[in-house]
């Protein structure tokens, strides 16, 4: 049977710390309703996968991904993945990571619980990668240190 292919990115991703992404990440129409999706969704999605590529490239192979889709984070980035406590203080979400021995966090503009913790310690994060677009913000950063509480 013919599947036509939708190839993502259609252009080359500029990625802030990295540099110019131009491979192919994810081919759209593997995916059940792809063509129901609107653009954005397939735009936004196809640049989550290449954060998660260029963590298995610039992670140590021990490296620990905390992400909210812990299992396509392991399987693209082929480390070992996470997800993150929803609804905590941040005092809990250090906790949480530091037990599950975090050294990363691949963040989207959809994480609030994320980016309050790396709001409120900036000092504590080093960015590896971001992307900037009309339609997200997302971005990769190192765990630098832990907060002494």
């Amino acid at each position: 049977m013919y599947q036509q292919k939708l190839i993502y990115p259609r252009e080359p991703v500029a990625v802030e710390e990295y540099g110019e992404w131009n491979t192919p990440a994810i081919d759209m129409a593997k995916y059940y309703n792809y063509w129901y999706q609107p653009e954005q969704y397939n735009i936004s999605f196809s640049d989550l996968v290449i954060l998660q590529k260029i963590a298995g490239e610039v992670t140590p192979e021990d490296a620990v991904i905390i992400s909210r889709k812990a299992s396509l984070t392991g399987y693209y980035s082929g480390r070992k993945s996470n997800w993150y406590l929803l609804g905590v203080s941040n005092q809990e979400q250090w906790a949480y990571l530091k037990k599950n021995h975090a050294t990363h966090i691949l963040i989207t503009d959809s994480n609030p619980d994320l980016i309050n913790l790396i709001r409120a310690n900036p000092e504590n994060f080093r960015p590896l990668a971001m992307i900037h677009s009309e339609l997200s913000e997302m971005g990769l950063l190192e765990i630098t240190k832990f907060p002494d509480r």
